[in-house]
């Protein structure tokens, strides 16, 4: 793990920066873009509203600053580069305690599963997946995935 940049100011509260590069950040009027890169709304089967946690880095990573610096204040935020210059911005995320427990509560359960050896398939696509291009030969087809995996 590796933090992009901790400010520091002269009370000695924190402020953990993540760099990110986005054409358009978004942000709503309840969530900052930095929150909204985190979490997704869905509903589910009963039509009730969620929050489902698509991104867990910056509640990590102030979780892991709270074990070394426990009586200091940590804030949390996206520096977003954008290539439109009036949308670069810094995007503030004030994480509290519930959400907090909430991110280290799915974070837990991510490391259980992964410890028994569960990886069902997610029941939606990845919001943003690095290997969609290396595989795209096989995205309508498991098969022709596993095809070409035997044949090495």
């Amino acid at each position: 793990m590796r933090i992009d940049r901790i400010d520091a100011n002269d009370n000695g509260d924190l402020l953990i920066i993540d760099y990110k590069t986005k054409d358009s950040p978004v942000e709503t009027s309840s969530a900052s873009a930095a929150e909204n890169s985190h979490r997704r709304k869905s509903r589910g089967a009963n039509g009730e509203k969620n929050t489902d946690w698509i991104d867990l880095q910056l509640p990590l990573y102030k979780s892991a600053l709270k074990l070394i610096y426990p009586d200091r204040k940590i804030s949390c935020a996206h520096f977003i580069i954008s290539g439109n210059p009036e949308k670069t911005q810094l995007s503030e995320w004030d994480i509290d305690n519930e959400t907090m427990d909430s991110a280290l509560a799915c974070a837990n359960s991510v490391a259980e599963k992964i410890s028994s050896g569960k990886f069902e398939p997610a029941q939606k696509p990845p919001y943003f997946d690095n290997y969609k291009d290396l595989f795209a030969f096989a995205q309508d087809s498991l098969k022709d995935f596993l095809e070409f995996e035997n044949e090495k």
